[in-house]
């Protein structure tokens, strides 16, 4: 076992390496967090290729069903005249185009397909990000950008699959996707509202995190 030098989420430092599959994952004993090492990251080339690999038809009845319950999560929280944006929307942001057909102005953002820069120059009641946090190469920035972006009493929607507590990592079918580099325990989204958001959190069915200013 080597270490890594330290936690990209909360800092901690000699934090445990380890191998799994074909890649080392350093596995933090404070925000309790397990990210891919540095060295087995794709560059950003590579990572936009991956990327355009899946499948993400904003038609497809599959892939509207997948998204459901993370637009029924918003809805039930925003008013249909609240502003939002889709960071990190990708090359199809099935979430924003279900949340303007119920009525919501969403602006998109995306540093690979939707590289807006008059998109972040507002600030937004609600921000989402649908199946992106674990793409976080540098975590704790990302999370302080965001916050940058949504109104004082604003909300951010994750939607992520928590570290399971009922098998081990290395038979999780989640770190499967090469993308996948960064995993939330709860303490890590504890750690997130408490250290970077001073906000309160509510986790909604283990795949879905409110961090909210109300």
């Amino acid at each position: 076992m080597n270490n890594v030098d330290s936690c990209p989420l909360c800092g901690a430092s000699d934090v445990p390496l380890e191998q799994t599959g074909r890649y080392s994952y350093g596995h933090c004993p404070q925000c309790l967090g397990i990210f891919m090492d540095r060295h087995d990251l794709l560059d950003s080339t590579a990572e936009k290729r991956q990327y355009l690999t899946h499948e993400n038809d904003v038609n497809d009845p599959g892939y509207r069903n997948f998204v459901r319950s993370f637009v029924d999560v918003i809805t039930a929280s925003e008013p249909v005249d609240a502003h939002g944006l889709d960071y990190g929307a990708g090359p199809g942001p099935v979430v924003a185009v279900m949340l303007r057909e119920a009525g919501y102005r969403v602006n998109l953002w995306d540093p690979f397909f939707q590289a807006d820069d008059e998109a972040l120059e507002s600030r937004y009641d609600f921000l989402f990000a649908c199946e992106v946090i674990e793409h976080f190469y540098r975590p704790a920035e990302s999370f302080r950008h965001m916050k940058s972006l949504l109104t004082d009493r604003g909300t951010l929607y994750c939607r992520t699959q928590l570290i399971p507590e009922d098998r081990p990592f290395s038979s999780w079918g989640y770190r499967n996707e090469e993308t996948h580099v960064f995993f939330y325990h709860e303490t890590s989204i504890a750690w997130i509202a408490r250290n970077i958001l001073n906000s309160r959190y509510t986790i909604h069915n283990r795949n879905i995190v409110s961090f909210s200013y109300r």
